[in-house]
């Protein structure tokens, strides 16, 4: 092992980056030098399931003894001195629901002392390096609460269906520091789970936080929403509506807001109000919108706009920038489209002539590879931006039976695409099957049906630049979307 210790530990540190963990293990026995090199990246992240969890959640279930001394033989191992400023990121949620027969668990009532989860409230301070913290079903009592908010480098905090012990009315001793703070209820809105999302958000420190999401009900009382206002950090804003109106406390809401990023999700649509009043402009520092193509009347109202994602019907777009025509700044369009007619898409694209991005996302299971080829084809025809550097064409295929996988030749279209326009850098193109993600508001959305996500299995990704062409053919499941991300961030 002579010549691997002559490297630099920094230098392997960027060598062992990104590899699985089954790798890093094997790298880790290899030779005791590695050992404190890979460490930081086996340690960095824990999973604590403290119960199983039911729903309705009118009882818990514990497993038996025996499991239950191990989970506490694994926080303390966890939290010990020599592992826990290891950990940068934790994530704690319940075992998942399963048959009583199979589970082997006891059942008490929610009332009871939670016998894994106090432990690890009490002993939530070793992370002291902790950076991102998830919880999912949990409920958070006021000594978990003060651990959270005792945690020093705690930056990212996401709660997803979590209850709160006390009243956004009660005063404390602590506040919370994050910069990123996400909180969403995949369960319905109750008084309880209201209560907790407006406790969480009287205990933010306003000048830390930068990026907040929220549920959206009408039983939440927009006094409470208030000191987002105080916010002055505040830029980024995803708001999941649950089967709202936009009224007049909605907009007076919005324009109270500092942000420069919105993103409105949810299932159902998005009705307006007859009676309400939209300044114009409306939210003048707003540079990115993603939303439903319901809520075009307000965002096209928008003058600095840069990036705007739309989802829903073309049909009704068209008509909305028919009425008010498309803010003269959108360099990034993203149409995520689930109604499909060709020449709509055409007239939209046109309305915005200074784009640099462009993405047309299809969701409705009703087409196949056959209107792929349709538009694909037909791209190069279309009088894209002269200033176009990157499109992205994906389809995502929801057959209700399943059926052969169709591969479709990109080649010629990625031809005649770099040929036409020879600005173009980059070209994407996917068609995936047994994709199920509905993001926004919308007629996708079918009838009000909960946010759904599942990953894509037979996926075929093309992508293209001038000097370079990459086709992949996946038959398992993977996150199209997450690869399309990373690679669309790196430009």
């Amino acid at each position: 092992m002579g010549a691997a210790t002559e490297i630099p530990v920094e230098l392997w540190l960027k060598i062992l980056d990104g590899l699985p963990a089954s790798t890093m293990r094997a790298v880790y026995n290899t030779h005791r030098f590695f050992r404190p090199v890979c460490a930081p990246f086996l340690h960095s992240h824990f999973l604590f399931r403290p119960y199983y969890r039911a729903r309705p959640t009118s009882s818990i279930r514990l497993p038996l003894d025996e499991k239950v001394s191990d989970s506490l033989e694994r926080l303390a191992f966890w939290t010990s001195d020599k592992i826990a400023p290891l950990v940068r990121s934790c994530h704690v949620e319940p075992w998942p629901t399963a048959d009583d027969a199979k589970t082997d668990a006891a059942i008490f009532p929610t009332a009871e002392p939670l016998t894994l989860l106090d432990p690890f409230y009490k002993r939530l301070g070793s992370f002291t390096n902790m950076v991102t913290l998830e919880a999912r079903l949990l409920h958070f009592t006021p000594e978990g609460v003060e651990g959270v908010c005792a945690l020093p480098n705690l930056k990212k905090l996401r709660l997803v269906s979590c209850t709160a012990a006390w009243s956004a009315d009660e005063s404390h001793p602590y506040s919370l520091s994050v910069t990123h703070l996400s909180i969403d209820s995949r369960l319905d809105f109750s008084t309880e789970l209201v209560g907790g999302f407006e406790s969480w958000l009287s205990l933010l420190r306003p000048e830390c936080i930068e990026s907040l999401k929220l549920p959206w009900n009408r039983e939440v009382a927009i006094e409470r929403m208030q000191p987002i206002a105080t916010f002055s950090k505040l830029r980024k804003l995803r708001i999941r509506m649950d089967a709202s109106t936009i009224d007049q406390s909605f907009i007076d809401f919005l324009l109270s807001t500092r942000v420069e990023d919105l993103d409105l999700r949810g299932p159902g649509t998005l009705p307006f109000d007859r009676d309400i009043t939209i300044p114009t402009p409306f939210m003048p520092r707003l540079k990115a919108y993603s939303g439903p193509i319901s809520t075009m009347r307000l965002f096209l109202k928008c003058p600095n706009l840069v990036r705007l994602t739309a989802e829903g019907n073309v049909e009704i777009f068209r008509e909305r920038l028919l009425q008010l025509s498309a803010p003269p700044n959108v360099t990034s369009l993203s149409l995520i489209l689930s109604f499909y007619d060709l020449s709509h898409v055409v007239e939209v694209i046109s309305f915005f002539p200074h784009l640099t991005e462009l993405r047309i996302t299809i969701t409705d299971s009703r087409y196949n590879s056959d209107y792929l080829t349709q538009l694909v084809n037909h791209l190069p025809n279309i009088a894209i931006s002269s200033t176009l550097k990157r499109l992205a064409v994906t389809l995502r295929d929801v057959p209700r039976f399943s059926v052969q996988y169709p591969k479709f030749d990109y080649a010629p279209a990625r031809r005649r695409l770099l040929q036409h326009h020879p600005v173009l850098e980059t070209v994407w193109f996917s068609h995936a099957q047994h994709y199920y993600s509905w993001r926004l508001l919308g007629p996708a959305a079918e009838g009000g049906e909960r946010e759904k996500e599942e990953k894509a299995r037979n996926v075929q990704i093309c992508v293209c630049r001038r000097s370079v062409c990459v086709c992949l053919h996946v038959k398992k499941k993977v996150d199209v979307d997450g690869i399309f991300e990373r690679f669309w961030g790196k430009g």
